[in-house]
């Protein structure tokens, strides 16, 4: 399968002002493994990491290092606050310390599933309508019980700051406490549902208490996991039927900045807060793109 993607570095300050926008190309001249990038992710200290169709790559502002997980496709990296990373790959699920540069491969299931994780001995995937969850005690993953919940259709899994598990299906949103016996295993309280009329087709989660979707009608959606509840942001029907498939959302102080992964880079730049009203930017990005990350430091995406 070919990826068009690119991984950049927009200059947000200046692409605001929307004259002329700052933007910097990190290819493999640089040394990335891979030009097509799937996932990113910033660490405790500050660090870029990449994750292509060809390993997972450390940026470290001027040049990139390349680390070989389970699997060559890393489809999706979580960073902890206690300096881990929890990555997804066509292969398995690894541990990668980002202090010491150690591996742990601790799950080989060669198919698709959701993730989501917190710290270095909270972590979650989803295969085969199962939730495994990772015992630190055992340093590997069980099957956990979910009391009746229905998995299948999950669009995708986060676990929040509260230590929440929440699940976005194609026509609710779930969340139930998660609490951990002597042993580091898991256990799933109660689930609550949150029914969604117009169904889910997209969604993200941007690991700070805020879950996008986008629904049936093409409506964009931003829930608050705090407030059980969804806001609706900006009606990007047109924009959908033009430029395909919507592959990453986030938010960038009061604007959103919209990655489609077959054409562009949109800013959703916002003209009055307080109603939430919104125009739409061009950024000058002629390519697919399946990530976006704001940087934690800078004023950087």
């Amino acid at each position: 399968m070919y990826f068009r993607c690119v991984f950049l570095l927009l200059a947000v300050a200046v692409v605001r002002s929307a004259f002329p926008q700052n933007i910097r190309r990190i290819t493999h001249r640089d040394g990335l493994s891979n030009s097509s990038i799937l996932s990113l992710a910033q660490d405790a200290d500050g660090y870029i990491w990449a994750g292509s169709c060809d390993g997972l790559n450390l940026w470290d502002g001027n040049s990139a290092r390349h680390f070989r997980l389970s699997g060559n496709l890393i489809q999706e990296i979580v960073a902890t606050d206690d300096g881990y990373l929890w990555v997804r790959t066509n292969y398995g699920v690894d541990r990668f310390d980002t202090r010491d540069r150690r591996i742990e491969m601790l799950a080989g299931f060669q198919r698709v599933y959701k993730f989501a994780a917190r710290s270095r001995d909270e972590a979650f995937f989803l295969h085969g309508n199962k939730l495994y969850g990772y015992v630190a005690s055992q340093g590997a993953f069980e099957p956990v019980d979910v009391r009746g919940a229905e998995l299948n259709g999950v669009l995708r899994m986060c676990l929040d700051g509260d230590g929440v598990l929440w699940l976005v299906r194609s026509e609710d949103i779930r969340c139930a406490q998660v609490a951990y016996d002597a042993g580091g295993r898991a256990s799933v309280g109660e689930w609550e549902r949150m029914p969604l009329p117009d169904g889910v087709v997209f969604t993200r989660y941007d690991g700070d208490r805020t879950i996008f979707f986008t629904d049936r009608n093409g409506m964009l959606f931003r829930f608050d996991t705090g407030q059980r509840r969804a806001f609706p942001i900006f009606d990007l029907r047109e924009e959908l039927g033009r430029r395909g498939t919507l592959s990453s959302v986030i938010s960038d102080k009061d604007d959103y900045v919209l990655a489609f992964g077959m054409s562009g880079v949109l800013r959703l730049r916002s003209t009055d807060p307080i109603e939430g009203r919104y125009e739409l930017q061009e950024i000058d990005v002629n390519c697919g793109v399946f990530a976006l990350l704001k940087d934690c430091n800078q004023d950087i995406v």
